[in-house]
């Protein structure tokens, strides 16, 4: 049977600030959603007309799970982009803070008055006057996730730039095996009498100490995408000692 297919890039966010970042949005978003369905619901049942400020707030807190649901997706099967979650982050987070400002609109005289008898007049009253303080502080902390999410985002898009980009390992056209052995034969460094030279075909020996030289010489810079030509590193002996005599 056939292995599922891993994802091979690693997540570039840190799993506890990621995860319990998200899981408060989470808990916000369903308390605001629940809260609104709850007055939705009743409001259609007694025939009043829904506000719209209930209308934005409720397509947000709809809209923020259905994208904290796709991107727990992405990041377990796939990679979450920290560009593209950092975009949908910043738009919930506008919408998150016009919908605030809406319900602190509307609701500045529930929210400064205590639910009493006195106030409410009821039991019903009474909860509805809660339910109204309690939507109102679910929906800050929802926007102050948002925040927070947006912030992480940027600071792991940050360090992912610093970084740079990843790239799995492979083969490259560059690594010369004879380059890789020389180097752990010691060639490049000290000559092993009892290994032969890496760079020599099987049979072949050395015709001299230069040859031999030579060939350490080409192994070095051909590694280093340079080669040198050959009267750089080859002398003759016979004629240096000619021309020292001169």
């Amino acid at each position: 049977m056939a292995r599922p297919k891993m994802r091979s890039q690693p997540s570039p966010y840190p799993i506890l600030p990621f995860h319990a970042l998200r899981a408060c949005f989470l808990v916000c978003s369903l308390v605001v959603a629940a809260i609104l369905s709850y007055f939705v619901y009743h409001l259609k049942q007694d025939n009043f007309k829904i506000p719209w400020t209930f209308l934005v707030l409720f397509g947000v807190a709809l809209l923020s799970l259905l994208n904290l649901f796709l991107t727990l997706v992405l990041h377990l099967f796939r990679v979450l982009s920290p560009l593209f979650n950092l975009v949908f982050n910043i738009f919930l987070l506008l919408l998150w803070v016009v919908g605030l400002s809406l319900l602190g609109w509307n609701m500045s005289g529930t929210l400064s008055h205590v639910c009493n008898s006195a106030n409410w007049g009821s039991a019903v009253g009474i909860m509805i006057c809660r339910l109204y303080k309690t939507l109102f502080s679910f929906t800050l902390f929802s926007t102050l996730s948002a925040i927070a999410l947006v912030v992480l985002d940027l600071k792991v898009r940050k360090d992912q730039n610093s970084l740079g980009k990843y790239n799995q390992m492979r083969d490259s056209a560059y690594d010369l095996k004879p380059t890789s052995q020389a180097f752990s034969t010691g060639a490049l460094g000290g000559h092993h009498e009892d290994r032969p030279e890496p760079w020599l075909r099987a049979g072949q020996e050395p015709a001299d100490y230069n040859s031999r030289n030579v060939s350490r010489e080409r192994v070095r810079s051909e590694h280093f995408g340079y080669t040198s030509p050959l009267e750089q590193t080859h002398y003759d002996a016979g004629d240096y000692t000619a021309r020292d005599r001169h």
